[in-house]
């Protein structure tokens, strides 16, 4: 989840790259909650029944290769994982 950065407001207390850094602080901090929701969620979801696991032979190599690719924008020198 991301959301546009609002315009800045002029601010008497500190300069730009203050409220930008703590933009971001925020920012994370937000994408960090939005996945403990979900992740709650799903075990809500879970403890219901409402989601079934099956057992089933899988290629390793699928699965990693899939993980990487979805970790690898955090592996940017600007990424907020």
């Amino acid at each position: 989840w991301r959301q546009t950065k609002p315009p800045r407001q002029p601010s008497a207390q500190g300069d730009g790259r203050t409220l930008d850094r703590e933009h971001a602080i925020i920012e994370r901090q937000v994408g960090h909650l939005a996945r403990q929701v979900d992740d709650l969620l799903d075990v809500a979801r879970i403890a219901r029944r409402k989601i079934e696991f099956k057992k089933e032979i899988v290629d390793i190599s699928t699965i990693l290769t899939r993980a990487l690719e979805a970790s690898a924008p955090c592996w940017s020198s600007d990424a907020t994982c």
